[in-house]
């Protein structure tokens, strides 16, 4: 009888066992693991250095009672073109907004950004 009883026990412990966000956040929040990066280039395929690189995330504003974007991360480009943002939210729309001097703005939304600008800037 004994072993029986330490069976259930046993089953029922490794039943009762939950999963947790990433960053041990138990839901209690976003997890912020995201990683968004990519390379600016020109027409020519040269890279587009001191762009300037924004990451927009919608919020909630509890005065207008209206969602707002708000700047979540900002830089700018590497001589190369590089740029790279981590700990981002994995779940929520975001906005990539590049500006550069002599090149057009673009912005794309995106609700996990894919690689949006392999082929240059838009």
């Amino acid at each position: 009888m004994r072993p029986c009883y330490l069976a259930v026990v046993f089953l029922l412990s490794v039943f009762s066992l939950k999963a947790q966000f990433p960053g041990g956040g138990g839901g209690k929040g976003m997890p912020s693991i995201g990683h968004v990066y990519g390379k600016l280039v020109d027409s020519l395929g040269r890279g587009v250095g001191q762009a300037t690189v924004i990451l927009l995330q919608n919020k909630f504003d509890s005065v207008s009672k209206k969602n707002k974007q708000v700047l979540l991360k900002g830089g700018t480009s590497s001589s190369g073109g590089e740029f790279s943002f981590d700990d981002l939210p994995v779940f929520g729309q975001l906005k990539l907004k590049i500006s550069a001097s002599g090149y057009k703005t673009a912005a794309r939304l995106s609700k996990s950004i894919p690689r949006f600008f392999r082929s240059g800037i838009c």
